[in-house]
């Protein structure tokens, strides 16, 4: 990063950090959130994370974009989204090392029907994809591109599967998690049959509040080495929470209050942390990020850190939460968006990405730890360079007792 663009991200930064320091919360019991952090530390001279771009994955067509992003689990392959003009509703497979279009994967001519999730199926040779308005799941081959089979739930309107918002496969590469706005539902690729994960009786229930069959799961992480994952629950009725499964039996182990206006979580590859936004408290700016300790389940940071918040990844080793929003002085969303980089252990912004071009940002990370992929008008790809080596996807640790 030369000194000029250093100078533009540090501002950046300060900026961000009037909004920006995730909050230690280990040693005191919750209290009544401020309306903004007031940790303004600026960017170290020497970060201990780094981003170079090496590359961009350009769009051809004028007036579309790139939007959700997965890299395969060897890190050869990234599936992207795509959105805009008459290609709403491809998704593209890349090839990384040669940087080259692979496949594109036709969905759909509605030009309603958004992709609303992809995920690669262990160990990566398969990839399965949804619309946000169709009530079905594809599942492709990703040396060919060929479709394989697909899951129609939509002549069944008593266990149709609507807005599909979330998938995952288990890592035996048997089973694939469906997260929808009717709950939450497992597909057997061998048997090429599916059930529903029963979601009522894991909501362990709030002083004052009705037993209620929760229908809304948005989004689903498995840990890397694939012995838990987690999946966000919201409803009309009760409060929005995280439930996290056992993945060998399929239970619930725990629960994580998540608070009003959560809709993005994510998963720290070795189990170490799990984040979610929310809405600001009352007086305050922006959308809050809290992080837990999964096997506690204990609030250990919080801090309103943008005004409007994209998404959010770990790096694999989960030692860095990378943040993208953009921020909001004085309540007006002026600024482009920006990826803040948090340090989990203390709480801290310790480096800045701001992307080029237009659009919500999504963000992916490769399972070698080495590369964030970053998609807006263009995909740009960066080196991440730390100052202490990285492993990639780690073993995740012993799994908190039922």
């Amino acid at each position: 990063m030369n000194g000029m663009a250093f100078l533009r991200c540090l501002s950046l930064a300060v900026a961000l950090a009037a909004g920006a320091g995730l909050r230690a919360d280990n040693t005191r019991k919750e209290e009544k959130m401020k309306p903004l952090d007031h940790q303004k530390t600026p960017l170290p001279e020497n970060p201990p994370i780094r981003f170079k771009k090496v590359f961009a994955i350009e769009q051809q067509h004028e007036g579309q974009g790139f939007g959700l992003l997965e890299f395969s689990p060897d890190g050869t392959t990234l599936a992207a989204s795509r959105w805009g003009g008459h290609r709403n509703h491809d998704v593209t497979l890349w090839d990384v090392q040669k940087r080259s279009l692979r496949h594109i994967l036709p969905h759909t001519e509605n030009t309603a029907d958004m992709i609303g999730a992809i995920a690669f199926v262990p160990p990566g040779d398969r990839l399965v994809t949804a619309c946000l308005n169709l009530n079905k799941v594809f599942l492709w081959d990703v040396r060919s591109g060929n479709l394989l089979d697909t899951l129609d739930t939509s002549g069944k309107p008593d266990y149709s599967i609507n807005s599909i918002t979330g998938l995952a496969a288990f890592p035996d590469g048997k089973r694939v998690i469906i997260c929808a706005r009717t709950g939450l539902t497992v597909w057997d690729l061998e048997a090429k049959t599916h059930h529903t994960l029963p979601l009522d009786e894991h909501v362990p229930l709030a002083p004052g509040e009705k037993r209620a069959i929760p229908r809304f799961c948005s989004r689903v992480a498995f840990t890397a080495d694939g012995s838990r994952f987690a999946t966000s629950v919201r409803d009309t009725r009760f409060a929005p929470r995280i439930l996290l499964w056992d993945a060998n039996t399929s239970r619930v182990t725990g629960m994580i209050p998540t608070g009003i206006g959560n809709f993005h979580f994510a998963y720290a590859p070795d189990g170490s942390s799990i984040a979610a936004d929310q809405y600001a408290p009352q007086g305050g700016q922006g959308s809050l990020v809290n992080v837990w300790d999964p096997a506690t389940q204990k609030k250990i940071l919080s801090g309103s850190i943008f005004g409007s918040l994209f998404d959010f990844v770990y790096t694999r080793d989960g030692k860095y939460l990378l943040v993208a929003g953009k921020h909001m002085p004085q309540g007006t969303p002026t600024d482009d968006p920006v990826i803040g980089v948090w340090d989990v252990a203390s709480g801290k912004v310790v480096n800045c990405v701001k992307p080029v071009g237009i659009g919500p940002i999504h963000l992916a990370v490769s399972p070698d730890n080495k590369l964030l992929a970053v998609p807006r008008r263009n995909i740009d790809v960066y080196a991440i360079e730390y100052a202490r080596q990285s492993q990639g996807s780690p073993k995740a640790p012993p799994r908190p007792k039922p």
